[in-house]
């Protein structure tokens, strides 16, 4: 069989009308997910056009978390600030509207003095290039997995993860005021739905991603 030859493109390039990512550079996963594995295969449902815009994966070819048996280096983790969702530019038109509500409620202060909304405990886990074309190699020797990424390829896109950013997501109300009507909690939460499905509880849910698009299967 004639050979393709794989063509790697980054994702995460916002082409405009696209939602702000999360980590720059980075796609945001909506909602929030576990089992997506750094060196994995998924295909991307993206839920608006533009590069940047949220996706969902869909898992093709499965690997460990360690990559063990692709004889590579595990993932790196690195530690990542935590990000307040509220200052994100990603929220800001739900958040001008609750801060609206705050003070026609004759309260002070932005939204942000009354609940929080963040991702905590936060990481990225990343492979190199070089050792990601390893993982990619070896899995299109296997013909289950060749088979499955030449189908998808028909219809869309086939995503190799090479960084992955998981945390805890947590919604809270920081303050003992009673706040009811368009201020309660689902209220709050149903506002800022509007803007997102990132998700309002999870532990160790990966967020966002990095990959490179594959344009073949190599063999």
């Amino acid at each position: 069989m004639k050979a393709f030859i794989p063509v790697a493109m980054a994702l995460g390039v916002c082409l405009g009308g696209c939602q702000p990512s999360l980590i720059p550079g980075a796609t945001n996963i909506e909602p929030p997910t576990k089992g997506v594995y750094v060196g994995g295969l998924y295909k991307p449902i993206a839920k608006s056009r533009g590069d940047a815009a949220p996706v969902n994966l869909i898992r093709i070819c499965t690997v460990s978390t360690t990559l063990d048996e692709f004889g590579v280096p595990a993932p790196e983790r690195s530690e990542i600030a935590d990000i307040d969702l509220l200052a994100t530019r990603k929220l800001s038109t739900s958040v001008s509207g609750l801060n609206v509500a705050i003070a026609q409620a004759g309260l002070s202060g932005t939204i942000s003095d009354y609940y929080e909304y963040k991702i905590v405990n936060a990481s990225s886990y990343e492979l190199g290039l070089a050792d990601a074309s390893t993982v990619f190699a070896k899995l299109m020797k296997k013909a289950d997995c060749r088979t499955q990424v030449a189908e998808e390829l028909e219809e869309g896109e086939v995503v190799q993860v090479t960084k992955a950013y998981v945390g805890d997501i947590v919604f809270r109300k920081k303050t003992g005021a009673s706040l009811s009507g368009e201020l309660s909690a689902p209220a709050v939460q149903a506002a800022l739905s509007r803007d997102t499905d990132l998700s309002f509880k999870g532990k160790g849910m990966v967020f966002a991603f990095v990959g490179k698009t594959k344009a073949g299967t190599g063999y």
